[in-house]
Order: structure tokens, then sequence, then C-alpha cells
């Protein structure tokens, strides 16, 4: 993964250890960087565009920001759930490493639902509050591997939207595809 995507029409590149984007036209390939937060040493291991905003999911640490690429305005989340810890899944060693693998985002634009890479549970977000919680579905969030064929570098994550408030979602401790309902915090 890293912390790439394309957003109004513009390349954008995260930095993995600071909260910076350089930032591409596509069409006259002028470049600026942009510095969302001037402390921040996390970085982005991903960033997931949702109409004119970036969300930068942390490389390091538990800060998670949104750039609006039209207002030119940044946000920073980071109350998380107690909690919430994150395990090298080759040492079995704790630390603050890639928490989140991937967003999604209900219909009403209410709540951002956050998959976890190396952390120990989903997080759910409340825009309107800023308040996080733990988000409970009965998906196995335990670091270990299922069998030694194939290794798995975290838990999974959401790999595109099916339908208003359904995400299809990817989970590699099993290696099973799920439609997940994210109003009913269940899986088909």
């Amino acid at each position: 993964w890293c912390g790439s995507c394309i957003c109004e029409d513009k390349l954008v590149i995260g930095s993995p250890v600071t909260a910076q984007l350089l930032v591409f036209d596509t069409e006259t390939l002028e470049s600026e960087v942009i510095t969302v937060d001037e402390e921040s040493r996390g970085g982005s291991m991903l960033l997931c565009p949702h109409g004119d905003e970036i969300w930068m999911l942390p490389f390091r640490g538990q800060d998670i920001f949104v750039w609006n690429m039209r207002c030119r305005i940044a946000r920073k989340y980071t109350d998380m759930p107690a909690g919430l810890q994150c395990m090298h899944p080759y040492l079995g060693t704790f630390g603050d490493a890639r928490p989140f693998l991937s967003a999604a985002f209900t219909e009403d634009e209410q709540q951002v639902i956050f998959a976890p890479c190396w952390a120990n549970m989903f997080v759910c977000l409340n825009r309107e509050t800023g308040i996080m919680e733990q988000w409970n579905i009965p998906i196995d969030t335990a670091p270990g591997q299922k069998d030694s064929y194939f290794f798995n570098d975290g838990i999974g994550g959401f790999v595109r939207k099916l339908a208003a408030d359904s995400y299809l979602f990817y989970h590699q401790k099993s290696r099973r595809f799920y439609a997940v309902d994210l109003k009913k915090k269940r899986y088909i």
C-alpha cells in the first residue's frame, strides 16, 4: 500500500513521515506541496479520496487528517477508542504503526468506518460530533495466521462500495470477501 490517490483531477501523494501532500495537476503537471499539519510525524499510509476530501490514514500514530481540496481546510481526529493497539504481524510486538487499511462512508455521510490493518478493532467516527468508537462486527480482528501458506500483513480492508450502505470487505486471515452492511453492522 502507498499513500497516493486521484482527487479532483489531481494526483496526490502523501508523505510517509509528515502530514504533507504532494499534489500534481494532471493536465499541466504543475506541483504543489501542502502541509496539512506542521507538527504531525505520523505520515500517510493510505489516502482515501471521498468527494472533494482526502482522508489521510496514518502510517504511525493515531491522528487521522481530512484535507478538503476545494476549501483547502484540514480537520484532525485524534480521540481513538480506549484499548486500540497495533501489533506487528511478524514480530508480535505492540506499537503504533499501520493502524488502518481503508475507510468506508455511510450514505448519509455521518459515519466513517476505518478497517484495521495492524489495529485490533474497527473504528467508527461520527463526523458531526468527532467521537470515535469501536465498531463491532462479527469479523475476526485478532492477530495471527490461518496457516503458513500465505502470510497476512494485516486484518483486511474495504475494497469497494456495493450499494448505499454496503461495502465489499476482504478479510486477509480467512481469505474471504464479505458484503458488509455499515448501518446494520453485519455481513452477508
